[in-house]
């Protein structure tokens, strides 16, 4: 882990606390299409976690 992929974290972490916070007070038109990209986000991050956990084995 270098210093870059730490603060991509951080920014990454950041802006999903954004698109929850955004999600609750915006109306559910906007929330349905957040919820369908934080998913998404959600999915790729378990997917990576997985591959390291994969490879450390």
């Amino acid at each position: 882990m270098g210093i870059k992929e730490v603060k991509k974290s951080i920014t990454k972490r950041r802006k999903a606390i954004k698109a929850i916070i955004i999600e609750l007070i915006l109306p559910t038109f906007f929330s349905k299409k957040l919820t369908i990209g934080f998913n998404k986000y959600v999915k790729t991050i378990a997917i990576k976690i997985g591959v390291k956990i994969g490879f450390s084995r």
